[in-house]
């Protein structure tokens, strides 16, 4: 099958260019910057279009696979730098893209989204039942939440797959991956606050696993977050002792914002959700 991917020389999306080619796919990747090295392995069975989303001419020639992935456009913290310009890129890229699969006759869109759809919630967990409070959603969980309703409505065969926090080999901002290299440099490791919060850390090796099984599963919404729990400090502590280092706690900085717990009963109804735990995690990080 060929598998179109816009954003797949990203963190999340080369893993998913990967899992993909692994199980025999053709791919193309979409993207502004070159393929990651993880994909060398794959060469014969990906192709790289230089491509812009916000190009819509280019979009509209190009993107016609069977399936497609898109992942293209602004991370979290570009929200907080340049958020007018990260919303268009956003919704514009996205809106570029549907009309792309309409015109091109793709069978099915897939789109990696994220749990701060969620964001606001006064519930203590959620699944993908829970409706999202549009007006308690910061920009970026907004800005996609914008964009699940476009898929939604554009009569096109599709999967919503909302991630949370990942990490794994590659260029992530998660809290795994920055303690991991700090550690790993012997450097203490420092938690702001008192490190309480709750956090369900991902390993990418499971998004990108799950996220090629959602190809062939039925339209709808998947929560794909692990469903272990892991406060801050006690993810410093795991790392700390790996590496030898210490753990210091800055109690004058405050810790990011409290998320209820996310379930993922209908990935795990559909997909077979099973991800790896931390510890698991851990290791592969090696």
């Amino acid at each position: 099958m060929r598998v179109g991917v816009a954003g797949g020389s990203g963190f999340i999306g080369s893993h998913i260019v990967h899992e993909l080619c692994r199980l025999g796919h053709m791919c193309t990747i979409y993207d502004i910057k070159s393929p990651d090295s993880i994909l060398t392995k794959y060469a014969r069975q990906i192709d790289f279009v230089e491509l812009d989303i916000m190009d819509k001419e280019s979009v509209l020639k190009n993107i016609k696979d069977e399936i497609v992935f898109h992942l293209a456009g602004p991370v979290m913290g570009g929200f907080k730098s340049d958020p007018d310009g990260c919303i268009r890129t956003t919704i514009d890229g996205t809106l570029n893209v549907i009309q792309a699969c309409k015109k091109n006759n793709v069978q099915k869109l897939l789109f990696p989204t994220t749990i701060y759809v969620y964001e606001g919630q006064p519930i203590c967990a959620v699944s993908e039942k829970t409706q999202p409070l549009p007006y308690s959603i910061g920009l970026f969980g907004m800005s996609k939440l914008a964009c699940e309703n476009f898929i939604v409505k554009s009569g096109i065969p599709f999967s919503i797959l909302r991630f949370g926090s990942t990490y794994g080999h590659g260029k992530s901002s998660n809290a795994v991956n920055a303690f991991y290299e700090e550690a790993k440099s012997k450097k203490d490791l420092v938690v702001w606050g008192d490190g309480v919060r709750p956090n369900q850390f991902t390993h990418v090796g499971d998004i990108a696993k799950y996220s090629a099984v959602a190809i062939s599963a039925p339209p709808g919404f998947y929560n794909l977050v692990s469903p272990e729990v892991t406060t801050t400090a006690e993810l410093a502590k795991k790392i700390a002792g790996i590496f030898g280092v210490n753990v210091i706690f800055d109690k004058s900085k405050q810790e990011g914002m409290f998320f209820p717990y996310v379930r993922s009963d209908n990935a795990v109804r559909e997909l077979r959700w099973n991800p790896i735990s931390l510890e698991e995690g851990l290791k592969s990080l090696g």
